[in-house]
């Protein structure tokens, strides 16, 4: 009984110094983004409606943070890994702030465009630093991956807004979020799957196309096509996947019988 309880207090002790690691990096984030989105606001005079949606943004970062962070322990760290992730959940919280806000005609598209890139080019940095640092953990893989379906919500709103695409598109901001809803009628549907190169390329595809959607040069027509061929394959990837957990559900049933 006393081993027991002292691994008890030793894993209260570890959530304790990864509650305080992680506290600080979100109250530092948090510092970085309000005076980032200040600055940002006050030189495109958007006023403080922008600083206050970022901030939105950044809270909803936040919670994503907060709820998966059992899954980084036994570790006490956030690590260097997750701070590149949580530089990127910054740059998603500021274009996210613009919605509703740009001008598809304007230089604010450009900058939006720029933005954009440098958060995908910082998706593949984050994995590269972990593989590096020995800093791989089942937390930071699912902080990249909610990170990711942010960012395609983010994105999808801003095309829609700026008028380059129908409401169809937030269909691909939304289609991972239904899928989850879905587990409350299918249970089975939240299971595990193996990790999937067709499902990391169709996720980077859907943020390559809306990205190009941002650009001001790309009207209606082109954009609609664009947003069109990356829907298609984002329900591919989804009815390849929910095929493969009805089938694996099916044949669990089957070995219980």
């Amino acid at each position: 009984m006393p081993a027991i309880s002292f691994r008890d207090a030793a894993q209260d002790r570890g959530a304790q110094r990864l509650a305080v690691s992680v506290g600080v990096h979100l109250a530092l984030a948090g510092m970085v983004l309000i005076v980032s989105a200040y600055e940002v606001a006050r030189e495109a005079g958007l006023g403080s409606g922008y600083v206050y949606a970022s901030a939105a943004w950044g809270i909803a970062v936040a919670v994503v943070i907060i709820f998966n962070l059992r899954h980084h322990l036994p570790r006490t760290r956030f690590g260097p890994a997750n701070r590149v992730t949580l530089l990127r959940g910054v740059l998603v919280a500021l274009i996210g702030g613009a919605i509703g806000l740009v001008d598809a005609s304007s230089f604010d598209g450009w900058v939006l465009f720029a933005a954009a890139v440098s958060i995908l080019l910082l998706d593949g940095a984050d994995g590269w630093v972990a593989r590096r640092t020995g800093s791989s953990s089942p937390f930071g893989a699912r902080f990249d991956w909610e990170l990711d379906a942010l960012f395609l919500v983010i994105l999808s709103l801003l095309v829609y807004d700026m008028g380059k695409v129908g409401a169809w598109v937030l269909a691909i901001g939304g289609l991972r979020y239904l899928f989850v809803m879905a587990w409350l009628l299918w249970p089975h549907l939240s299971a595990e799957m193996p990790e999937s190169n067709r499902r990391k390329a169709v996720c980077v595809v859907q943020g390559l196309a809306l990205i190009i959607c941002l650009l001001p040069v790309v009207g209606h027509v082109p954009g609609s096509v664009i947003a069109g061929g990356a829907l298609v394959a984002l329900c591919y990837s989804f009815i390849v996947d929910i095929a493969w957990l009805n089938r694996n559900a099916r044949v669990g049933w089957h070995a219980e019988r």
